[in-house]
């Protein structure tokens, strides 16, 4: 999904602006809590108050993974990473004050070491399958093949390219980056090229996915049955 992991460490910032939320004010050391009861803020000093640091909820980060490594963690993964009172100065406050959150440079810290392992882990994988010749298992099975492709076919027994397209936008990130719409006047390519990140990934995925279902879609109607993606895996397993 990532071609590097500065692409990686990007998107991964989107998320946790997406999803973090500012540290409560009383949680902060040094600061004074002010009330329309007791004593208001004055109005310069509201004005020109830096913007409260962020932190990530515990349910937040493991969307976040999940969004990130296309899988569920297991528990026991963030188990010491909210329990650190030196992690961070957000973190560390946050934590003592009674809350369970990390900053975003906990947050990145942590998904990129997670992101070498899981590396590290696919290349032992491809030199293992060299050493035993060069032939790579397929985790995919056919029943798991067929549930995924009734998800997205629906009463339909095809799937088609807005199916693909539908797919990719549901989650916790629905109309995040959603891109320009091709058919709208005024948007070229030098808009779409000095679009935000997340808009600009969302391009890119939709031509992965296009290209993927061009592949699949064999005959060129802009249907695939599952006949067709059998066939695919069929090949995939006795490569």
């Amino acid at each position: 999904m990532f071609r590097n992991m500065g692409e990686f460490t990007d998107y991964a910032k989107e998320l946790f602006t997406v999803l973090s939320v500012p540290v409560p004010a009383g949680s902060r050391s040094g600061d004074v809590v002010h009330t329309s009861a007791l004593i208001p803020a004055p109005a310069s000093a509201s004005a020109s108050a830096p913007a409260p640091p962020r932190y990530l909820g515990k349910r937040a980060c493991v969307e976040s993974f999940y969004v990130l490594f296309g899988y569920r963690p297991s528990p026991s993964l963030f188990s010491g990473l909210f329990a650190h009172k030196d992690t961070g100065r957000c973190t560390g406050e946050l934590n003592s004050a009674g809350g369970e959150g990390i900053d975003e440079r906990t947050f990145l810290s942590f998904v990129q070491t997670c992101a070498e392992h899981e590396e590290a882990l696919f290349m032992g994988g491809l030199n293992e399958a060299e050493a035993r010749g060069g032939k790579m298992l397929c985790s995919v099975s056919l029943p798991s093949a067929w549930d995924c492709f009734k998800a997205l076919a629906g009463d339909k027994d095809y799937v088609t390219l807005d199916d693909l397209l539908l797919a990719d936008r549901e989650g916790p990130f629905v109309g995040l980056g959603a891109g320009p719409d091709p058919r709208a006047p005024g948007q070229g390519a030098a808009d779409f090229a000095s679009a935000p990140f997340h808009i600009s990934l969302r391009g890119r995925r939709h031509a992965l996915l296009s290209h993927v279902f061009a592949i699949l879609d064999t005959d060129g109607d802009g249907r695939v049955p599952f006949a067709d993606i059998k066939h695919v895996l069929t090949s995939l397993l006795a490569a």
